[in-house]
């Protein structure tokens, strides 16, 4: 899941290097993949709470996934 988070960030990334800046309501839009991959990474943490053994290392991946969200700061 942060494997495709990155993904999705270099899409978005290559997309504001060729395009205009967008209005308002479709910079959320463009943004939407990326909130939607920090929750699902957030929430594959979440689900695998009792796992004793991946359970520091799932926590580091989820708090290391809202790294991307340095392109919503305008």
């Amino acid at each position: 899941m942060f494997a495709k988070l990155l993904i999705t960030l270099r899409s978005v990334l290559l997309q504001a290097a060729t395009c205009r800046k967008p209005g308002q309501t479709a910079f959320v839009e463009i943004l939407s993949p990326l909130r939607a991959g920090i929750e699902a990474v957030n929430r594959a943490k979440d689900a695998a709470r009792k796992e004793r053994d991946w359970s520091n290392h799932l926590t580091v991946i989820a708090e290391g996934a809202a790294c991307v969200g340095w392109v919503n700061v305008v």
